[in-house]
């Protein structure tokens, strides 16, 4: 048999021209279609604690900052703790994030959404 190294080449050149795109163009699709966490305003909270609504409300702060104005209903686990403590967590429930600001508490629902969390969402 007589094999041609530059016709070989050639072809793996070809493969390698389909392949980087397709990679390429897959990875962007699974970053469009990772879930982005939401902003939740504080009336819409409100009606979700009237409708009887199933949600976990977690506060990111500190536990010296909520044990000083501690959020009625509110699970206190701080944004540090936030990757470890929910791991066992329902990645299909409800959860709506809040701190003092809003920053931490959007960050932890980044955090928990790329974590394979779908209704991600904080308060500001």
């Amino acid at each position: 048999m007589n094999y041609n190294p530059i016709g070989i080449a050639r072809m793996g050149g070809y493969l390698l021209t389909l392949l980087i795109p397709t990679v390429v163009y897959g990875y962007f699709v699974m970053l469009k279609r990772r879930n982005k966490p939401s902003l939740i305003s504080q009336q819409e909270l409100d009606g979700l604690k009237t409708s009887g609504s199933s949600f976990t409300l977690v506060d990111v702060r500190e536990k010296k900052e909520f044990n000083a104005a501690p959020r009625e209903g509110a699970v206190n686990i701080p944004l540090g703790n936030l990757p470890y403590d929910v791991a066992e967590w329902d990645r299909e429930g409800l959860y709506i994030l809040v701190c003092r600001t809003g920053m931490r508490a959007r960050k932890g629902a980044n955090e928990m959404a790329g974590r394979g969390f779908r209704q991600v969402r904080y308060l500001q």
